[in-house]
């Protein structure tokens, strides 16, 4: 290993230390989730782990955290928060803009692997696509679209957005429809479309 990986190993050794020293409250909910997933065959250091993770993601944002703050666009892109007030943040967009948005419109940052992003994929515009994996001291995220990774800046990614239910099945039940009726080449092509 080199001394760039021996240094992001100890950072992340550093986080997982942290995420464990949390208290997970071991009360009747976190019992009944615990035997939920032992039926579907996860382990209760998974189950605590997760919810270790979850515990430190809810944390309030602090000045200096990275964050997904909503834009004009409606939108969630990477910001940095340069003061918090009360019951709003004032951040500053890494594309430099500046804005002080309610705490209900700023989400904690994370790019952990299996996330679903949007980014301006080459040739393609905005794409949704899942994180491989974040270098934090890079500020880089890589991605796949599935086919082909690619890696951007931070500053270059948004939240996937959210479609209600009823719009996701519609919209995936018409992917899977298109990409029957024109299988092949044409087929792949038109669901790349739609999927976007």
């Amino acid at each position: 290993m080199d001394e760039s990986q021996i240094r992001r190993l100890l950072q992340r050794a550093e986080e997982i230390q942290q995420q464990s020293d949390l208290n997970v409250d071991h009360g009747p909910e976190v019992e009944q989730i615990a035997l939920a997933a032992e039926e579907a065959g996860l382990s209760r250091d998974a189950v605590r782990r997760a919810l270790q993770e979850r515990l430190s993601l809810e944390r309030p944002a602090q000045v200096d955290d990275l964050v997904f703050a909503k834009s004009p666009d409606g939108r969630h892109y990477v910001a940095k928060v340069v003061g918090v007030e009360p019951g709003a943040f004032r951040l500053r967009f890494l594309t430099g803009s500046d804005a002080t948005l309610p705490t209900a419109d700023v989400k904690p940052f994370s790019a952990v692997p299996g996330m679903k992003l949007e980014v301006p994929w080459p040739n393609w515009g905005w794409w949704n696509s899942t994180v491989v994996s974040y270098d934090r001291d890079n500020g880089k995220v890589t991605v796949t679209d599935g086919m082909h990774q690619e890696t951007f800046h931070i500053s270059d990614v948004r939240l996937r957005a959210d479609l209600p239910p009823v719009l996701q099945r519609t919209y995936s039940l018409t992917v899977v429809v298109v990409t029957a009726v024109c299988s092949g080449a044409l087929g792949v092509l038109i669901a790349r479309l739609l999927m976007r």
